[in-house]
């Protein structure tokens, strides 16, 4: 599939301020694989030998490693061996089933998702069944010609999945959900992130079904309002805001979004990360560590 190049918003992201050296400590991984538009699929997956696309990194990746990825545009839009894996929700980002972690380089990494290569599918910036934590990712999805909100959710059903300075750009988009389905199976977190929603939804609508506690957005900003999502909970969040081309809020309250929080844009210090109990909130099955040495 050819990637479409959206000239101007990429370059705006790529242009964000200089990123963190690390977001995480990387030695709680088994293995980092690596992406950079340099790469190729036929090399290692080392930084020094790295990847060309996300798809053939997840693929290799086992459960207990990370993925990085560099500055650049990548296709997102298929990252799963087959759309027909006995789901609707394949597209996008999706973790093959596996506990991996990703790890953008903040406000230089885009994540492009074409849902005119899957008109029949829905379209999804996230999915798949292991567990996994996003940081500093920058997502585009396209999604014309979708008019069901389960159908251009933000997550898709059933995941596990934390997420941080982040963004998720959406255009062409008349309705919108922020998951698939908010039942027992589906535990998401997104913090201190922002929400680009484009064309004439004006509110996050309902999830197609459930309705679990487990969805919790907090200290993020969106430019549409946040509302009523079968028992998704929204913790010191800013709706209505207006962004700049590097996501900075022009408006609105401005201690929330993604240069917030202790991954935020523009601040180099790698922290130690662990999962988050939030409210009760906790993810289900377990993360393979890495082994003592």
């Amino acid at each position: 599939m050819k990637i479409k190049l959206l000239t101007a918003l990429t370059a705006a992201l790529l242009t964000a301020g200089a990123a963190q050296a690390e977001l995480v400590d990387f030695s709680q991984y088994n293995n980092i694989y690596h992406v950079s538009t340099s790469g190729s699929d036929s090399n290692t997956g080392t930084a020094q030998d790295p990847f060309a696309t996300i798809k053939q990194a997840i693929t290799i990746a086992q459960s207990g490693d990370a993925i990085s990825i560099g500055a650049g545009q990548f296709d997102a839009t298929l990252t799963r061996q087959s759309y027909n894996y006995g789901y609707y929700y394949q597209t996008g980002l999706n973790n093959q089933n596996k506990d991996i972690d990703f790890i953008g380089t903040a406000g230089q990494t885009t994540l492009y998702i074409d849902g005119a290569a899957a008109p029949s599918r829905d379209i999804h910036f996230f999915s798949g069944r292991g567990i996994s934590r996003i940081y500093g990712l920058s997502f585009i999805r396209d999604t014309t010609g979708r008019g069901q909100t389960y159908r251009n959710a933000i997550f898709g059903g059933e995941v596990n999945v934390e997420v941080y300075n982040s963004v998720f750009k959406s255009i062409n988009t008349n309705v919108i959900s922020m998951t698939y389905n908010n039942n027992s199976s589906s535990n998401v977190l997104v913090s201190n992130s922002a929400f680009d929603i484009n064309g004439n939804a004006t509110g996050f609508s309902a999830s197609y079904s459930g309705s679990g506690p487990n969805v919790v957005i907090k200290n993020s900003a969106s430019n549409i309002d946040f509302n009523y999502d079968r028992g998704t909970t929204y913790i010191n969040n800013a709706t209505g805001v207006t962004f700049d081309e590097n996501y900075n809020i022009t408006s609105g309250e401005t201690d929330v979004g993604v240069y917030s929080g202790a991954n935020a844009w523009n601040v180099n210090a790698p922290v130690a990360l662990g999962f988050l109990a939030l409210g009760g909130m906790v993810f289900s099955g377990s993360r393979r560590k890495k082994n003592a040495q």
